[in-house]
C-alpha cells in the first residue's frame, strides 16, 4: 500500500481550516483574505459613523467567507484525488509484482 501519511496530514489540516472558516475564525484565512476582511470591516465602521448603510460591506464579508470555504474545499478535493492516484499506482505495482522497468518504460 502506498505511503499516504503526508497527504493525509495535509488533508486533515485543510479540514481543520475549513472548520475554522465555518466558525469564522480569522486564523483560517490567508493573509490576503484577512486583510480584505479587515478592510471591509473598517469601511463598514466608517459607514456606521456616517449614518449610512453597511449592506455592501456586509455582502463583501459574507462573500469572503464563502470564497475561503470554497477554496479550501477545492484544495481538499485535489489532495484526495492525489491520494487516490497514489493508491491506484501502488495497487497496479503490486499486481505486476513490481517488475516494471522504469528506465525503458516496458514490462
Amino acid at each position: 500500500m502506498a505511503n499516504t501519511r503526508r497527504i493525509d496530514k495535509q488533508i486533515e489540516k485543510a479540514r481543520e481550516r475549513l472548520e475554522g472558516v465555518h466558525r469564522q475564525d480569522l486564523g483560517s484565512l490567508t493573509a490576503r483574505e484577512q486583510r480584505q476582511l479587515l478592510r471591509a470591516c473598517a469601511r463598514g465602521g466608517t459607514q456606521v459613523v456616517r449614518g449610512r448603510s453597511t449592506r455592501r460591506q456586509d455582502r463583501r464579508i459574507e462573500r469572503l467567507w464563502e470564497d475561503a470555504a470554497e477554496r479550501i474545499e477545492q484544495e481538499i478535493g485535489e489532495l484526495e484525488a492525489e491520494r487516490r492516484q497514489m493508491r491506484t499506482e501502488a495497487r497496479n505495482d503490486t499486481r505486476s509484482g513490481g517488475r516494471t522497468n522504469t528506465r525503458l518504460g516496458r514490462w
